[in-house]
Protein backbone atom coordinates (compact mmCIF):
# COMPACT_ATOMS: atom_id res chain seq x y z
CA UNK A 1 0.00 0.00 0.00
CA UNK A 2 1.10 3.62 -0.62
CA UNK A 3 3.92 2.50 -2.91
CA UNK A 4 6.32 5.28 -3.78
CA UNK A 5 5.09 7.69 -1.08
CA UNK A 6 8.14 8.52 1.10
CA UNK A 7 5.85 9.89 3.85
CA UNK A 8 3.82 6.73 4.27
CA UNK A 9 4.57 3.07 4.87
CA UNK A 10 1.74 0.57 5.07
CA UNK A 11 3.14 -2.98 4.75
CA UNK A 12 0.86 -5.89 5.44
CA UNK A 13 1.65 -9.62 5.52
CA UNK A 14 -1.61 -11.54 5.28
CA UNK A 15 -2.34 -15.20 4.62
CA UNK A 16 -4.58 -15.38 1.52
CA UNK A 17 -4.61 -11.56 1.61
CA UNK A 18 -7.23 -11.79 4.39
CA UNK A 19 -5.72 -13.02 7.65
CA UNK A 20 -3.22 -10.32 8.64
CA UNK A 21 -0.12 -11.76 10.34
CA UNK A 22 2.04 -8.60 10.62
CA UNK A 23 1.71 -4.95 9.68
CA UNK A 24 4.12 -2.02 9.66
CA UNK A 25 2.67 1.50 9.55
CA UNK A 26 4.27 4.93 9.44
CA UNK A 27 2.50 8.14 8.50
CA UNK A 28 4.94 11.01 8.23
CA UNK A 29 8.42 11.71 6.91
CA UNK A 30 11.27 9.24 7.45
CA UNK A 31 12.23 9.32 11.13
CA UNK A 32 8.59 9.45 12.26
CA UNK A 33 7.96 6.60 14.73
CA UNK A 34 6.52 3.51 13.07
CA UNK A 35 4.16 0.94 14.56
CA UNK A 36 4.69 -2.80 14.09
CA UNK A 37 1.64 -4.93 14.79
CA UNK A 38 1.43 -8.71 15.24
CA UNK A 39 -1.84 -10.64 14.85
CA UNK A 40 -2.47 -14.08 16.38
CA UNK A 41 -5.63 -16.13 15.85
CA UNK A 42 -6.82 -19.24 17.65
CA UNK A 43 -7.18 -22.15 15.24
CA UNK A 44 -6.13 -22.73 11.64
CA UNK A 45 -6.66 -20.16 8.88
CA UNK A 46 -7.69 -22.00 5.73
CA UNK A 47 -8.64 -20.60 2.35
CA UNK A 48 -12.25 -19.34 2.22
CA UNK A 49 -14.89 -21.78 0.98
CA UNK A 50 -18.24 -20.32 -0.13
CA UNK A 51 -21.04 -20.90 2.38
CA UNK A 52 -18.78 -21.58 5.36
CA UNK A 53 -18.00 -19.47 8.43
CA UNK A 54 -15.16 -19.42 10.95
CA UNK A 55 -15.17 -18.00 14.47
CA UNK A 56 -11.91 -17.28 16.23
CA UNK A 57 -10.27 -15.20 18.91
CA UNK A 58 -7.76 -12.60 17.69
CA UNK A 59 -4.97 -11.10 19.82
CA UNK A 60 -3.21 -8.01 18.53
CA UNK A 61 0.04 -6.55 19.86
CA UNK A 62 1.15 -3.14 18.55
CA UNK A 63 4.60 -1.72 19.33
CA UNK A 64 5.29 1.91 18.44
CA UNK A 65 8.82 3.28 18.19
CA UNK A 66 9.72 6.43 20.08
CA UNK A 67 12.03 9.36 19.58
CA UNK A 68 14.43 9.71 22.55
CA UNK A 69 13.98 10.47 25.36
CA UNK A 70 10.50 8.92 25.05
CA UNK A 71 10.14 5.15 25.37
CA UNK A 72 8.48 2.81 22.89
CA UNK A 73 4.87 1.93 23.67
CA UNK A 74 3.16 -1.45 23.52
CA UNK A 75 -0.59 -2.01 23.32
CA UNK A 76 -2.64 -5.21 23.31
CA UNK A 77 -6.20 -5.84 22.24
CA UNK A 78 -8.37 -8.91 21.86
CA UNK A 79 -11.35 -9.55 19.59
CA UNK A 80 -13.92 -12.20 18.89
CA UNK A 81 -14.02 -12.48 15.09
CA UNK A 82 -16.53 -14.16 12.81
CA UNK A 83 -15.51 -14.71 9.19
CA UNK A 84 -18.40 -15.30 6.79
CA UNK A 85 -17.61 -16.74 3.35
CA UNK A 86 -20.49 -15.77 1.10
CA UNK A 87 -21.82 -17.22 -2.16
CA UNK A 88 -19.34 -17.45 -5.02
CA UNK A 89 -19.78 -15.01 -7.89
CA UNK A 90 -18.20 -14.49 -11.28
CA UNK A 91 -16.80 -10.98 -11.75
CA UNK A 92 -15.11 -9.33 -14.71
CA UNK A 93 -12.00 -7.24 -14.09
CA UNK A 94 -9.89 -5.79 -16.87
CA UNK A 95 -11.87 -7.85 -19.39
CA UNK A 96 -11.25 -11.22 -17.68
CA UNK A 97 -13.74 -13.36 -15.73
CA UNK A 98 -12.72 -14.52 -12.24
CA UNK A 99 -14.41 -16.63 -9.58
CA UNK A 100 -14.76 -14.50 -6.43
CA UNK A 101 -15.95 -15.24 -2.90
CA UNK A 102 -16.93 -12.20 -0.80
CA UNK A 103 -15.48 -12.53 2.71
CA UNK A 104 -16.85 -10.49 5.59
CA UNK A 105 -15.36 -10.46 9.08
CA UNK A 106 -16.87 -8.79 12.13
CA UNK A 107 -14.48 -7.88 14.95
CA UNK A 108 -15.88 -7.28 18.44
CA UNK A 109 -13.65 -6.15 21.31
CA UNK A 110 -13.82 -4.04 24.47
CA UNK A 111 -12.93 -0.81 22.68
CA UNK A 112 -13.84 -1.48 19.04
CA UNK A 113 -16.51 -3.03 16.81
CA UNK A 114 -15.89 -3.07 13.07
CA UNK A 115 -16.40 -5.10 9.90
CA UNK A 116 -13.92 -5.67 7.09
CA UNK A 117 -14.74 -7.08 3.66
CA UNK A 118 -12.52 -8.70 1.02
CA UNK A 119 -12.97 -10.11 -2.47
CA UNK A 120 -11.23 -13.51 -2.47
CA UNK A 121 -10.17 -15.02 -5.81
CA UNK A 122 -9.76 -18.83 -5.35
CA UNK A 123 -7.65 -19.37 -8.51
CA UNK A 124 -5.25 -16.65 -7.42
CA UNK A 125 -5.28 -17.58 -3.71
CA UNK A 126 -5.61 -13.87 -3.02
CA UNK A 127 -8.03 -11.59 -1.23
CA UNK A 128 -8.17 -7.81 -1.60
CA UNK A 129 -9.82 -5.61 1.04
CA UNK A 130 -12.78 -3.68 -0.38
CA UNK A 131 -14.58 -2.19 2.64
CA UNK A 132 -14.09 -1.16 6.26
CA UNK A 133 -17.03 -0.21 8.48
CA UNK A 134 -16.56 1.13 12.03
CA UNK A 135 -19.84 0.42 13.81
CA UNK A 136 -19.10 2.73 16.74
CA UNK A 137 -18.16 5.85 14.76
CA UNK A 138 -20.39 5.13 11.76
CA UNK A 139 -17.48 5.60 9.33
CA UNK A 140 -17.86 3.41 6.23
CA UNK A 141 -14.88 3.28 3.86
CA UNK A 142 -15.19 1.63 0.44
CA UNK A 143 -12.02 0.45 -1.27
CA UNK A 144 -13.55 -0.66 -4.56
CA UNK A 145 -11.57 -2.99 -6.80
CA UNK A 146 -11.89 -1.82 -10.41
CA UNK A 147 -9.05 -3.56 -12.28
CA UNK A 148 -6.65 -6.45 -11.93
CA UNK A 149 -3.40 -6.93 -13.84
CA UNK A 150 -0.21 -8.93 -13.51
CA UNK A 151 2.91 -7.03 -12.42
CA UNK A 152 5.19 -5.88 -15.23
Amino acid sequence: YALGDPNRIDRVEAKFGIFTQKALDRLGPPGTPATETTFRRAGHQKAPVAGEAWKTRLSITAETEAVAPARPTKERSDYQVTYSYQAEQTVTLSGCAYRMIPVEATFVGDTAHFTRRWDFFPELGLGVETRYTDHRSGIDTRLDLTALRAPQ
